[in-house]
């Protein structure tokens, strides 16, 4: 919008939230809309489209009238309606001539940002065709199926891998269990089957034959059907604190995006900054920075910041955009994701590796301890990425967004509302049980529940956001893991893997630097073809229980497992990196030639991080 009509611009910012067709949608969706609006005045009897005149754009009367000629040769008066609905239809082209009686204003609305606006608040869909069939003729093709939004193309689905990928999980545990039947050091033939159980889906997960939770689950089935191991120990997840506080946490995470408090917050800082894109680039740093002990997932972290990036993308030139993109892109990236192992509650696979320490283990390092512990290294990264960050993204000229636009979508979102205020008192008590948790002396997963049980109890997540936005496939995901290597601790399996690494233990216990360099390369290895969650799992399970054997605290080895894990270099190693493209519409991730060498220097990074923090574990007894 033009910063020059401020008066005008609140005007439209008024009748937004008290026209009949956008008074019932969503605030939050209506203040994202708000900087792709411009206005346009009309003079008498000027033209706003011609029949058959390619459409991208509709419009919004707000002062004045517009007379509208249909194909037919029927006139149309609208004073305060739509114009162009076939835009948002399907239709290429303009089906009538609209030009102005009197003087005019009217709003333009890009079709592009419109659809988007159009997926949030569904039930204008209908409206849209109601009034374009109100005004045309009903031989025109109106069926609401074109209202769909434009389908995602479909994944690409090689069948060769995926048949090599299917060969290998049929053949490999049968080859395992037939090497390894007469090996003296298998602990039984409980823990050799389900070592063949692992193997199978240790191949799923490589080849992502299936999503991740499904042969973790399988795990847990074929183990229980076989007899490898008790019921209540491989169901045992289920139960488990972990699970509980992870549930929790993603459920104050489902308020927190469904009442638009990231957005809200989103908004606030980039009012509180200057209109610069050092400004911008660092907002939605902090922005994903601060949601990361908040939302336990990178995905969910996304998912909340990467809109609004898509929206500044659009409001500069094209030529700004492609240059400013791949800035944003690491702002967004490295806030999201770079501190996930800081934070206790940032991802759920942190809280496998808390339910995977000795039991007096978990009593020290809860969330305050955690963060305490790894703060060094955090703090050295933060240094380091900020230099590493000016020098590998510099861009000559600035950009700006006029602060108007900015308080017109504070204005349309308004007070805070019921449920943003629910997500953060839950976060607030949260992180206030996390600070007082050797005071009161109950244990957090329980307190989150509490919590969680609290927005139930008061419909600040109902029955539909339940089922939707709560991440259902993780937590299943979580609860077999944490089952699956219960039951590898009961057979022994877990130390026979050990066992095969036994010229780690050394390694480990003398020369402690040489161990993290080890370790960084061969995560490094594994990443290329196993996801973040399995190259943890497995690394934990082999490497954890060493570390207690010979002295290390267990905690630092899986931190280490954690933060390197963090690291990749090509796009399909991280998920997020992959959605926040999607929801961009960047084009091909990784296609900036920036963006390559920067992922290789944050392994670098995080190198320095680690041996610069020695010292300070040593301090705290951890080695």
């Amino acid at each position: 919008m033009q910063p020059d009509q401020t008066n005008k611009t609140l005007s439209i910012v008024d009748l937004l939230k008290n026209h009949a067709l956008f008074c019932k949608c969503s605030r939050l969706s209506l203040s994202r809309l708000i900087p792709h609006l411009q206005e346009k005045v009309l003079e008498s009897g000027e033209y706003l489209y011609s029949n058959c005149e390619h459409a991208d754009e509709l419009f919004l009367v707000i002062d004045g009238a517009v007379k509208l000629e249909l194909e037919t040769g029927n006139l149309v008066e609208i004073t305060s309606g739509l114009l162009g609905e076939e835009t948002s239809i399907g239709k290429k082209r303009y089906s009538g001539t609209a030009r102005s009686i009197d003087q005019a204003r009217v709003i333009v609305l890009p079709i592009g940002a419109f659809r988007k606006f159009l997926f949030e608040n569904e039930f204008l869909k209908e409206e849209l065709t109601r009034s374009y069939i109100n005004k045309f003729s009903s031989t025109e093709d109106t069926r609401a199926g074109s209202l769909q939004s434009t389908p995602k193309p479909a994944v690409h689905d090689s069948s060769l891998v995926q048949a090599i990928g299917w060969i290998l999980a049929t053949i490999l545990p049968l080859c395992t269990v037939f090497l390894l039947r007469n090996d003296p050091t298998i602990p039984n033939d409980q823990a050799l089957y389900l070592i063949a159980v692992v193997s199978c889906v240790g191949i799923m997960w490589m080849f992502q034959l299936l999503p991740d939770f499904v042969p973790a689950l399988f795990a847990v089935l074929i183990t229980i059907l076989l007899g490898l191991a008790p019921t209540e120990t491989i169901l045992s997840g289920f139960s488990s604190k972990s699970f509980f506080m992870a549930l929790s946490i993603l459920g104050l995470s489902a308020v927190l995006r469904a009442s638009g408090l990231g957005y809200r917050l989103l908004l606030l800082l980039l009012k509180s900054g200057p209109a610069s894109k050092w400004w911008y680039n660092t907002s939605v740093f902090i922005m994903g920075f601060v949601l990361t002990p908040l939302v336990p997932t990178a995905n969910g972290r996304i998912a909340v910041v990467a809109p609004f990036v898509s929206e500044l993308l659009t409001l500069y030139d094209e030529k700004t955009a492609q240059r400013e993109a791949a800035r944003l892109t690491v702002s967004v990236l490295a806030g999201a994701g770079l501190f996930s192992a800081i934070f206790l509650s940032s991802k759920s696979i942190n809280f496998i590796i808390y339910g995977s320490l000795p039991i007096q283990e978990q009593a020290r390092f809860q969330w305050l301890y955690w963060l305490y512990a790894a703060s060094v290294c955090g703090g050295i990264m933060m240094i380091l990425y900020q230099i590493s960050f000016a020098l590998f993204f510099r861009t000559p000229g600035n950009v700006n967004i006029p602060k108007q636009s900015i308080l017109n979508q504070l204005a349309l979102l308004g007070p805070l509302k019921k449920g943003e205020w629910a997500a953060i008192m839950g976060f607030f008590v949260l992180i206030i049980s996390f600070a007082t948790n050797s005071l009161h002396r109950i244990d957090i997963p329980w307190v989150a529940l509490a919590i969680f049980f609290a927005l139930l109890m008061y419909g600040f997540i109902d029955k539909n956001e339940f089922k939707k936005n709560i991440d259902w496939s993780f937590l299943v995901f979580l609860a077999s893991l944490i089952g699956l290597v219960a039951a590898m601790k009961h057979t022994g399996a877990d130390y026979w893997l050990t066992g095969k690494f036994s010229w780690l233990n050394t390694i480990m216990a003398e020369d402690f630097p040489i161990f993290i360099a080890m370790l960084a390369g061969a995560i490094g290895i594994v990443r290329f073809v196993l996801p973040i969650n399995a190259t943890v799992i497995i690394f934990a399970t082999l490497l954890l229980p060493t570390a207690e054997n010979i002295g290390v605290n267990p905690w630092l080895v899986g931190f280490l497992i954690l933060f390197l894990s963090e690291s990749f270099v090509m796009p399909y190693q991280a998920s997020y990196y992959n959605q926040y493209c999607s929801i961009t519409s960047t084009g091909q991730p990784g296609a900036d030639k920036r963006l390559l060498p920067f992922f290789l220097a944050i392994i670098v990074m995080k190198l320095i991080a680690i041996y610069a923090s020695l010292p300070f574990w040593k301090h705290l007894g951890l080695l």
